[in-house]
Formats: C-alpha cells, structure tokens, sequence
C-alpha cells in the first residue's frame, strides 16, 4: 500500500511538473503576454516563434534568428527573450 501511494504522488508531482513548464505554466504565460502585450502583433503581420522556445529552450538565438533577421521587412520589429543558443559560445565563434 505504502509503494502505491509513492507512486500516485510522483505521478501527481509529474503531472504538476509537465504542466508547470508548459502552455498552462508560467513560461507559457511570459510567452502569450509577450507577445501579445509586447510585441502587438497587427493583422497582416507575419510572426516567428522559434522551435524549442522556453524554459527549457535549445537553440533559441543563432542561426535561427540570423536567418529571420535576414529576410525580415525593413521597420519590422523583434521581441527577444533571451539567446540561449550563444551562452555558452566562445568569443568570436559563429553558430
């Protein structure tokens, strides 16, 4: 009985965890408002939202927003959070 309870409770602690870093959580919150409160999108506007973004992100920053950045409209504007991609990049290295 006692395991059976050990493992309803790390399920319930999982279950917590998952939805705490994701659409529901607070990292999903940051995002919406962000981009809502921020960034105000208007009709017609195109909107990047980079794979992986988040608080567990990869490859946020780098290559991917070297390439939005690229092709991006003149006046167009960009709402960074954060660049986790080059943290740990040494100094002069190109990603």
């Amino acid at each position: 009985v006692d395991v059976l309870i050990i493992i309803i409770l790390l399920s319930s602690l999982q279950s917590y965890l998952l939805s705490s870093l994701g659409v529901l959580g607070m990292t999903g919150n940051t995002a919406y408002f962000g981009l809502k409160e921020v960034c105000k999108p208007k009709s017609g506007e195109i909107v990047v939202v980079t794979g992986a973004a988040g608080a567990v992100g990869s490859h946020v920053g780098g290559a991917i927003s070297t390439t939005v950045i690229d092709h991006m409209r003149e006046r167009g504007h960009i709402l960074i959070c954060g660049s986790i991609s080059t943290y740990n990049a040494i100094k002069g290295d190109k990603k």
